[in-house]
């Protein structure tokens, strides 16, 4: 193992050619690693862009939902107040709709 602390000098041509190509060895994979982290900062951009587009439908959605139920609400109240006032109207009968009674004068059966 070399020590770290030699100076160049010290290094024979074979060995600094090792290190030279080590070094450009490292060089290149920090650009691969650099390339790849931008890359992969660019698809975090466009997935936080791509959640909080849905998280801004979501929310439309969901209003939406609430509209519905509450149009729907309204709907099935008016819907059931005619027939509420039908039931009303219909318990309490009006004179039109009254049908003649007959009344017949005969005796009832063990009264004399």
């Amino acid at each position: 193992m070399m020590s770290l602390h030699r100076s160049t000098r010290e290094f024979s041509s074979s060995e600094l050619n090792v290190l030279k190509v080590q070094l450009m060895a490292g060089r290149g994979d920090g650009s691969q690693v650099q390339r790849e982290c931008d890359g992969l900062k660019g698809e975090l951009v466009e997935l936080q862009q791509l959640y909080d587009d849905s998280q801004r439908e979501r929310v439309e959605l969901e209003q939406e939902l609430q509209r519905c139920k509450a149009e729907l609400q309204k709907l099935v109240g008016r819907k059931s107040q005619p027939i509420i006032s039908q039931v009303t109207s219909s318990s309490q009968p009006s004179s039109a709709s009254l049908s003649p009674v007959t009344l017949s004068a005969q005796p009832v059966l063990g009264s004399a």
